[in-house]
């Protein structure tokens, strides 16, 4: 299970689950600043398949040049009507971006038994919804641009990609030449791309799940940090070709993997890695998960568990025992405290809204400073 769960997160961003992230209180005054020294914003609007976490959106971004603010509203889970009914659009609009890039279509499908935001009576319902983005996007002097859906790597017997999103790409296709909007054909180009590239290549570019029986499967449809690039290439590409006056906006060159993502791509190779855990008791050997943590990695993980009993956030600070932790010069810091942080004793108590929050900023701190991913485990009960 643990090994299940540090992999997708290392296939995904390093430290956030395939799905996206929880909306987050929303500024709209400050969700419309733009930042320093851009020119043009582009934003994406779409399904997980777009995001940075699970899919193109980092590579997208790191594509473009210093001068675009590239803003990601992508959801997972995200349909055309879910994205509306969720407030994810009505937000969209208010960060004032130049250009929307939108594509839907994964959860579009009519879903057997479904029903609310996902459930959708027919096609004619994802071609209505996409016209009424177009208006609206105009509406607000915005400039749609829309993108058929990224194939899944749906390969048959005769090493072809028998994609589910044909329909759907259609529609695209149709809305974009009717209400004159640019279009990036990605249903296409990814599918030949993948085509030339071949099944057992193309799995270096998904993430991994586990199957009903637990088993480790290729995940077809979501993007690590290697395939968000080259997808993100293509869809950048695309962009400066479908919306000429981007071009100049789009690096000549293909982006290269930042020092995270080399990283995370190591790891999901089986190259060598260090995690360090830290902590209390119920992190420690002796009565805590770690060593059962450990335990379940392979030979190329080296998992130290530093975590001490009776500490807190302060007295494992206090006491050096986080200074040595540092030294262990592990890839990965997982921290949980909260046990020993709500006793009274002056050497061990912190207050929740104010010391403790402190320290962990600095665990954090501390971690990226020397280069390394801090991963904060929640302490708190389930509600």
């Amino acid at each position: 299970m643990y090994r299940s769960l540090l992999i997708t997160l290392l296939a995904c961003s390093g430290i956030a689950a395939a799905q996206g992230d929880p909306v987050k209180a929303f500024d709209p005054a400050a969700a419309a600043l733009r930042k320093p020294g851009t020119t043009v914003r582009v934003e994406l609007i779409g399904d997980s398949t777009q995001t940075d976490n699970a899919g193109y959106g980092r590579g997208f971004c790191a594509n473009l040049t210093a001068k675009v603010d590239c803003v990601n509203m992508a959801k997972g889970g995200a349909s055309t009507r879910s994205f509306r009914a969720q407030g994810l659009w009505d937000r969209s609009l208010q960060t004032k971006p130049d250009y929307m890039l939108i594509q839907f279509g994964h959860n579009d499908a009519v879903i057997s038994g479904a029903t609310g935001d996902r459930a959708l009576a027919n096609a004619a319902d994802y071609e209505k919804n996409l016209r009424q983005y177009v208006t609206e996007a105009r509406a607000a002097g915005i400039k749609p641009v829309l993108i058929t859906p990224l194939t899944r790597q749906y390969f048959e017997p005769d090493g072809k990609i028998h994609s589910d999103q044909t329909e759907h790409s259609q529609t695209m296709r149709r809305v974009a030449a009717e209400m004159k909007v640019p279009l990036i054909e990605l249903q296409n180009e990814s599918i030949a791309y993948l085509e030339k590239t071949g099944e057992e290549a193309g799995h270096k570019y998904e993430i991994t799940k586990k199957d009903s029986s637990g088993a480790t499967i290729y995940d077809k449809t979501h993007l690590n940090w290697a395939g968000s690039y080259v997808f993100g290439r293509m869809v950048a590409v695309g962009l400066g070709n479908a919306v000429p006056e981007l071009k100049k906006y789009v690096k000549p060159t293909a982006a290269q993997l930042p020092p995270e993502g080399e990283k995370a791509m190591r790891i999901l190779e089986r190259g060598p890695t260090t995690i360090v855990l830290v902590g209390d008791s119920t992190v420690a050997t002796g009565g805590g998960w770690g060593p059962g943590f450990c335990e379940a990695f392979l030979h190329n993980v080296n998992c130290i568990d530093d975590a001490l009993n009776g500490r807190s956030s302060k007295s494992f600070i206090d006491e050096g025992a986080w200074k040595r932790a540092l030294s262990d010069k592990g890839d990965y810091y997982l921290i949980q405290f909260g046990h020993n942080d709500q006793k009274m004793q002056p050497e061990l108590h912190t207050d929740a809204d104010t010391t403790f929050a402190e320290n962990l900023h600095r665990y954090i701190a501390d971690g990226r400073a020397i280069g390394k991913v801090v991963l904060q485990v929640d302490d708190r009960p389930a509600p």
